[in-house]
């Protein structure tokens, strides 16, 4: 089977969960013979045309807008061209957009009729709310006209988390039997503990930058964790419109040197690995796959209690759950964590055991190609 991809964001632009499980998807298709071709956006200049682990690659020049508008979005004004010769001169038999909110998955429709393909579309998102009342009014007015039409359109529909299926069958009305829930992953051969002994207390956030994500909430429990646990460094990994503003309050907080900013990082198990502990402070979550990887990686995690990540941690047993936006439980879950290491050592242990259980990506890989099977 020929399987075409369509995801705004891929390889090796690799920051967010959506490209990741592509991505993990895809490796695993070829590896079971399957042919793989992912469209996707480009900002950076690569190459048009490339291929990764058999993957095929084609990219089309894009912009981002996500600094105009305060969350990520990257547009192509003519994608919809440049798509449809793509699916011509390849011949795939099925196409898979991921990401109701990307631009690929909003032309996604057109490309089918044109080309009289089924279309698997994968749900990432619950019920988004960005707390900036024009945003989240444009939002519902996409949901409510381009968002339907995408599923509408899709055979099959595919939610990463019981959340995004409550979603998309109250909010986007999907048919029940139309959508499946198929969780994302984590490689747990590559996601371990550490065998090393922790020399350092470091507290680490990876994600987008962006206001949705709760860096700000971080920052903002910085001053109690730090005056709680001076020997302790924060570390925030990636990039994203909020940056500069961060960066901005930890000048104001004189925490510079205990609070580092370290960008766009390709490989993040180093970072995991010297982890004491791993913050995610979103506001809506689809399902995190950086928390995934964190608890694979033996990490205690402290996480808002939200749609999505509820799902993946058991309050107390897998990690601590605190209310959205509110950064003083924040820092009290991280200072109990710290202050009680038999206690985060055994949440973490619970974390690695839960997702190699039940987050493993040869067992989504082999659902997934389920869906399309069914469509074949």
């Amino acid at each position: 089977m020929h399987v075409c991809m369509l995801t705004d964001y891929f390889l090796p632009h690799m920051l967010g969960g959506t490209e990741k499980g592509v991505y993990e998807i895809s490796r695993r298709l070829v590896r079971k013979g399957h042919q793989v071709t992912v469209l996707t956006l480009d900002v950076q200049g690569y190459e048009r045309q490339s291929q990764i682990e058999g993957i095929n690659i084609y990219r089309l020049p894009a912009i981002s807008i996500t600094k105009l508008i305060g969350a990520q979005l990257t547009v192509s004004p003519f994608s919809l061209p440049g798509a449809n010769r793509t699916i011509r001169a390849i011949h795939p038999d099925i196409i898979h957009a991921h990401n109701l909110y990307f631009n690929l998955t909003a032309i996604a429709p057109v490309i089918k009729r044109l080309n009289r393909l089924p279309l698997v579309t994968t749900l990432h998102l619950p019920k988004m709310q960005y707390y900036k009342l024009w945003l989240d009014l444009l939002i519902q007015v996409y949901q409510k006209t381009i968002g339907r039409f995408v599923v509408e359109s899709s055979d099959k529909l595919i939610a990463v988390s019981k959340s995004v299926l409550k979603h998309a069958i109250e909010d986007l009305k999907t048919p029940p039997l139309k959508i499946y829930h198929i969780p994302n992953g984590v490689d747990t051969n590559v996601y371990v503990p550490s065998d090393r002994k922790r020399k350092r207390t470091i507290i680490t956030y990876i994600g987008r930058l962006i206001r949705n994500k709760g860096p700000q909430n971080l920052v903002e429990a910085s001053a109690d964790i730090l005056k709680a646990h001076p020997e302790a460094r924060i570390y925030i990994v990636g990039e994203g419109s909020l940056k500069d503003k961060l960066m901005q309050q930890v000048a104001s907080l004189r925490l510079k040197d205990r609070i580092i900013f370290l960008g766009n990082v390709s490989d993040t198990l180093p970072i995991l690995q010297e982890t004491t502990i791993f913050v995610r402070p979103s506001l809506t979550e689809g399902m995190s796959l950086a928390i995934l990887e964190a608890m694979a990686c033996g990490l205690p995690v402290v996480a808002s209690n939200v749609e999505g990540t509820v799902e993946i941690i058991e309050e107390g047993k897998s990690g601590y759950l605190v209310p959205p936006a509110d950064s003083k439980a924040l820092a009290e879950a991280v200072i109990f964590l710290l202050d009680n290491n038999k206690i985060a050592s055994q949440i973490g242990e619970n974390a690695r055991k839960k997702t190699e259980k039940f987050y493993n990506w040869e067992q989504i890989a082999d659902q997934t190609l389920k869906v399309y099977l069914s469509l074949a």
